[in-house]
């Protein structure tokens, strides 16, 4: 970049190359499906009013923000680095090597994963903690997220730090009936695998991709993809608003 060129210039460059960039790999098949998942079984007016507002935000701020890792991965880091789509920290060239790059992400309490068709309901998975002291810490229940951070030092060393205390972390389903407007829909929650959910380890790799991180740590709307961040969000949304 020309030390000539005026900041402004530069910056409007940037934005209307990545926009045009968005243009034309946000349909691309490398990164996984952009959209939103199904609607939920429930009440298809609010379904329908939903997706309205979301289609509009989504216009106005250019951008999707849902699915972080095909939007910053397709419009951001292609621009740069070759082969972003089996590119880690470890194998990317480093400009400053004697750097260690330390980049902050959390992990939410729960999340919404597949949608399960056979029950109308994307699947729900809740987060877990393990300590050396033994006890157990259930995010979920406590609504509680984890802040951790990737750091990626020179010669290839890398890998995620978070309390030093936790020993492990498990994800287990959660009911996604628990929302439901009817009262026997909601009652499937006491049945299994419900009932006594079975925990399965979440393992941290040493070696993600370049574009999970940056799509982990860059996601702003990320608690749109948590049930009881999102709640808590749209609670305080309801408080604050205006009463007609």
């Amino acid at each position: 970049t020309s030390n000539a060129a005026p900041l402004r210039d530069v910056v409007s460059e940037w934005i209307e190359s990545h926009i045009a960039a968005q243009a034309r790999e946000l349909h691309s098949s490398e990164w996984g499906p952009q959209g939103l998942l199904p609607a939920e079984h429930g009440c298809p007016l609010t379904n329908l009013e939903v997706r309205q507002v979301i289609s509009r935000v989504a216009a106005f701020a250019e951008t999707p923000y849902f699915r972080y890792l095909p939007f910053v991965a397709g419009t951001v880091l292609n621009q740069s680095i070759d082969s972003v789509g089996n590119a880690t920290y470890a194998t990317a060239p480093r400009a400053l090597p004697a750097v260690a790059l330390v980049q902050a992400a959390t992990l939410p309490p729960d999340a919404w994963t597949t949608y399960d068709r056979s029950v109308g309901h994307t699947r729900r998975a809740g987060l877990r903690a393990s300590f050396a002291d033994g006890r157990t810490l259930d995010l979920s229940e406590r609504g509680k997220a984890l802040p951790l951070a990737f750091v990626s030092e020179a010669g290839s060393k890398q890998g995620w730090w978070f309390n030093a205390d936790i020993t492990r972390l498990d994800v287990f389903p959660l009911c996604p009936h628990a929302d439901a407007i009817r009262a026997e829909e909601r009652q499937r929650c006491a049945l299994p695998p419900y009932r006594s959910p079975r925990a399965m380890p979440l393992p941290l790799r040493d070696d993600p991709l370049l574009a999970e991180v940056a799509a982990a740590t860059g996601g702003a709307a990320g608690f749109a993809g948590s049930p009881s961040l999102y709640r808590r969000l749209m609670g305080g949304v309801e408080r604050e608003a205006p009463r007609p």
